[in-house]
């Protein structure tokens, strides 16, 4: 029986390797329906390898609708749902991603775009940590800071099997406001609380289900977020599952001949997702406070970082 689950966020981040399931859902003001997505993947701590998988389709109709408002011919392939598929390695300091909508701004016979972080922060001026942060967002064990911030009692539901393992399932709620504090201290980012307490939309407490192995491993967890935007009702949901601890996991890293760090014309990709481009422009064109940038680091889609529509919940690191 557990009172905290703090603890149980500690003993899962020190195992080095698991794999994941994702599964995301996004209520916004003005959607017929929920966006919905999911990943699936891989991270290998020793060796500072993981990967990631992610079927953002869902965003296809959305996107496509106001890039065709926009008139922006560069950002009418969006609307396509094979585009939006997103994979992602990240291979010690380099990070690489493939979207099939890059593919025509890379050099001929480019398939990925590389980031060296340590590079990039040296030419931006910026902290490694903040660049390396823009990279952790394969590897899920982030969300699990949530549970440090849990306010009140943590309650017994019961007993299950998740994927054949014996578990214990367990409810709590999460202070909203103490895991915001909490990841704003993280990101080093002082004035970044008061931005965010300024939106809009109003956050409430966040309940979170955990489902917990004998060797105090979470193996699912789900949570719901809660708010409101211009009075109206929005939010989100998150559910991961963790499995095979512990064994090899093997990360396939792109070769250097498929990847490139500069687009077509020559510009240097960074991990600010390329401003100018059509991933930025497509950011601008969902909402236009969004900033196609990483400064909040491992909180989902960039593009929704400082936008009052962000309900993300991988914390910054």
């Amino acid at each position: 029986m557990l009172d905290s689950l703090a603890p149980v966020a500690d003993s899962t981040e020190r195992v080095g390797s698991a794999r994941f399931e994702l599964e995301y859902e996004l209520r916004m003001p003005g959607l017929d329906a929920p966006l919905a997505f999911g990943a699936s993947g891989a991270y290998d701590t020793p060796a500072k390898k993981a990967e990631l998988t992610m079927d953002l389709s869902s965003f296809a109709e959305l996107v496509g609708g106001f890039a065709g408002s926009s008139g922006d011919a560069a950002l009418a392939g969006l609307g396509d749902p094979s585009n939006w598929k997103l994979d992602m390695v990240l291979d010690g300091n380099v990070a690489y991603m493939r979207m099939p909508f890059l593919r025509s701004e890379l050099p001929s016979g480019k398939e990925w775009v590389s980031i060296d972080l340590a590079q990039a922060a040296r030419m931006q001026g910026t902290d490694f940590g903040e660049l390396e942060s823009f990279a952790n967002g394969s590897d899920p064990r982030q969300v699990l800071d949530y549970l440090r911030s849990v306010a009140g009692e943590v309650t017994l539901v019961g007993t299950e099997n998740v994927r054949g393992v014996p578990t214990s399932h367990y409810f709590a709620v999460v202070d909203w406001q103490k895991a915001l504090a909490s990841a704003v201290s993280q990101a080093n980012e002082p004035g970044l609380l008061g931005q965010l307490q300024s939106f809009d939309g109003t956050v409430q407490n966040i309940p979170v289900d955990v489902w917990v192995d004998e060797e105090r491993l979470i193996r699912r967890m789900k949570m719901q977020l809660s708010m409101s935007v211009d009075g109206q009702e929005a939010g989100g949901s998150f559910e991961m599952e963790l499995f095979d601890y512990g064994d090899s996991v093997r990360v396939e890293v792109p070769a250097a001949a498929d990847a490139s760090t500069r687009s077509r014309s020559g510009a240097r990709y960074s991990a600010e997702s390329g401003h100018g481009n059509r991933p930025a422009r497509a950011c601008r064109t969902l909402h236009p406070r969004a900033r196609a940038d990483s400064s909040l680091g491992g909180r989902g889609l960039s593009c929704l970082g400082r936008s009052r529509l962000d309900v993300s919940l991988a914390r910054p690191r």
